[in-house]
């Protein structure tokens, strides 16, 4: 019985220095402290390295401080929740940290995940929309940039070729000793 009771208050304070940390890291977030919640946040999910829930808060932590790497390793951990509310704000979290990062391909594939799991789900199609609208923009702006580089490497060529065909057309002035 006194094992049990001891056992029983070990558990205890550490649950309540999680929720207290949990709780001051929302508080800290809320308030726009995203370094100090980040700190409260990574506490709180040592003492529960696989709950979901602390995983998700810690990545957002990350994303708000920029560090948009360690972000995608948290909501990639997140995934893995039975929790589909949670999986459906980590995949969409997952396209914005993706498209910080720069890629844009992998912040599609994750805002259609999104999708997948709630499929009325506004702020993910819009994103998914203007990524997908950015993309385009890229590859038309890209393929102007190849052939404004292909016009200007003809035109630098022309003038050479004009010379060599005047240089060819003019007759050799001296005799061949031959």
């Amino acid at each position: 019985l006194v094992a049990l009771l001891l056992a029983t208050m070990a558990v205890l304070p550490a649950a309540a220095v999680r929720a207290n940390d949990t709780r001051q890291g929302i508080e800290a977030y809320q308030a726009g402290d995203y370094e100090k919640a980040l700190k409260h946040f990574v506490y709180a999910q040592l003492h529960t390295p696989d709950k979901a829930e602390s995983l998700y808060n810690v990545a957002n932590g990350y994303y708000k401080t920029g560090n948009f790497d360690a972000a995608v390793d948290h909501y990639k951990k997140v995934l893995e929740t039975e929790d589909k509310a949670l999986k459906h704000k980590a995949e969409y979290n997952l396209g914005n940290a993706e498209f910080r990062r720069g890629d844009a391909k992998a912040a599609i594939e994750h805002y259609k995940a999104a999708l997948a799991l709630d499929p009325d789900d506004k702020m993910s199609q819009e994103n998914l929309e203007f990524v997908l609208k950015m993309l385009e923009q890229q590859q038309k702006q890209q393929q102007k940039s190849d052939y404004q580089q292909k016009d200007q490497k003809d035109q630098q060529q022309d003038p050479k070729q004009k010379q060599d065909q005047q240089g060819q057309s003019k007759p050799d002035n001296k005799a061949d000793d031959g």
